[in-house]
């Protein structure tokens, strides 16, 4: 991440209408849409202040959350419209959320944290990621592989080995078996 760009974390709740309202309400211009394929997220851009910022609602389809990313020298300006507009979390709240006792919470968390981090090596984020692969609740086992799944790292392949010699769960065991098999063919197991 570069020093002119900010991810804001949209609260599970949030959705893409809710950025164009705000983009709207405070003067954004819309600049285009880029349809969803298999290997590109659907977005929404707008452009703030002529240039002086770029703001692209994201709605990554493969863990299933949206966030926002704002570029440019007014990144810092529009962020705070935009959190003073909208229900957003702070990387903190989702953190602390991840650790909650809602499955729903917890599970979209962990989802948000794999689509924003710019650090998918941290050992905060491993350590979260490897108590929640041994979750109770299938929905967090789930949300963790998905996780895995999108930042593909190598630091995660002890959780998914672990994960993939306990899971039962007839849903999700095609899952981690895809994992483990997308992991060995991508060359993320050392």
């Amino acid at each position: 991440m570069s020093a002119d760009e900010r991810i804001v974390i949209l609260h599970r709740y949030a959705i893409a209408p809710e950025v164009d309202d705000v983009a709207r309400k405070h003067g954004w211009k819309f600049a285009q849409v880029i349809d969803r394929k298999d290997n590109q997220f659907y977005e929404e851009i707008w452009t703030v202040n002529g240039d002086r910022a770029v703001v692209r609602f994201i709605d990554d389809h493969f863990v299933g959350v949206g966030y926002v990313v704002i570029t440019g020298p007014d990144a810092d300006e529009t962020e705070r419209t935009l959190r003073a507009s909208m229900h957003t979390m702070t990387e903190a709240e989702v953190v602390a959320a991840a650790k909650s006792g809602d499955a729903k919470d917890r599970a979209n968390a962990i989802r948000s944290l794999a689509a924003t981090t710019t650090d998918p090596d941290s050992p905060e984020l491993y350590a979260l990621l490897d108590a929640a692969a041994d979750d109770r609740d299938k929905f967090i086992r789930l949300a963790t592989i998905k996780a895995m799944a999108r930042m593909a790292s190598k630091r995660h392949w002890s959780i998914i080995q672990r994960r993939g010699a306990k899971e039962k769960d007839k849903d999700l065991r095609p899952e981690i078996d895809a994992l483990i098999l997308a992991y060995k063919e991508f060359g993320k197991t050392s």
